[in-house]
């Protein structure tokens, strides 16, 4: 049985899934879904194990594991000329998917838009590292409050911390409160990286759909290199460079997002 998973739907046109970073929610694109949404139907999905997604204790929190869950959601909702969106750990999901659809659902996908995406092998951030450890990650998640934990990992992926306020620290920590929320965080981070993740990227060149890839300069948790090496290896993208901000340019300067979102979507998207 598929997993029912969280979808907040909004807008008219053709299909865009955006898929939400590591310990985040649909909460991410609370600044940039109007402008998706204003001549597409978005379908803002939140993942196993986030958001208001069911939590379950079943060890499968990998990039595949998420990626079968989206393909399911795709083929069960049938959509067509579809546009994938993916920031961080949703980007990675969405690399996943993309090749999955490129591969054995040919025409489905249209575009792929990426924000700060994990493409390839990469030291880990501190807060995943500390996630990892056996013993000590289920334990270091009870040192600190949660908001405390939150707004650390928040000022590291934010570039100017003063844009981390208390509503968006508790938005953040709401759903790692519900049942199952920090151990789901917890396996999430333990499979984060693809076993196979050579193997993987080794296929980025076979993406030949429209790509927009989105980067803050000063990104402390996905260095823009990763950026500058998936726009090599994707002949059909475009690498914008968002200065002075980190690793989520749609939270931190969406009013610099929105123009450069609008314009690939109503260039490349079908409508």
């Amino acid at each position: 049985m598929t997993l029912p998973l969280h979808v907040e739907d909004t807008g008219a046109g053709s299909p865009i899934v955006a898929l939400h970073g590591f310990g985040a929610s649909v909460f991410t694109w609370r600044d940039v879904i109007g402008t998706m949404a204003a001549s597409h139907r978005v379908y803002a999905v939140d993942l196993k194990g986030a958001g208001q997604s069911p939590k379950p204790s079943d060890g499968l929190y990998s990039m595949r594991d998420q990626a079968a869950l989206i393909l399911d959601l795709i083929d069960q909702r049938q959509l067509r000329g579809l546009t994938l969106v993916g920031h961080s750990f949703g980007g990675g999901v969405a690399l996943l998917t993309a090749l999955a659809l490129i591969q054995t659902r040919p025409g489905v996908l249209t575009s792929l838009v990426l924000f700060d995406a994990p493409a390839y092998r990469q030291p880990f951030p501190w807060f995943i590292n500390s996630l990892r450890v056996p013993v000590l990650g289920p334990l270091s998640q009870w040192v600190l409050p949660l908001e405390s934990q939150v707004r650390q990992v928040l000022r590291t992926a934010f570039e100017d911390d003063d844009l981390v306020t208390g509503a968006i620290v508790q938005a953040y920590a709401a759903p790692l409160r519900m049942a199952g929320g920090r151990s789901a965080l917890r396996e999430t981070a333990k499979q984060i990286v693809p076993p196979d993740i050579d193997t993987i990227s080794a296929q980025y060149g076979s993406i030949d759909v429209p790509t927009l890839l989105v980067w803050g300069r000063q990104d402390a948790i996905v260095p823009l290199a990763t950026g500058e090496r998936l726009h090599n290896a994707i002949a059909s993208s475009r690498l914008v460079v968002i200065d002075r901000c980190g690793h989520v340019p749609h939270e931190e300067a969406p009013d610099r997002v929105r123009p450069i979102l609008s314009e690939f979507l109503r260039t490349h998207a079908v409508v």
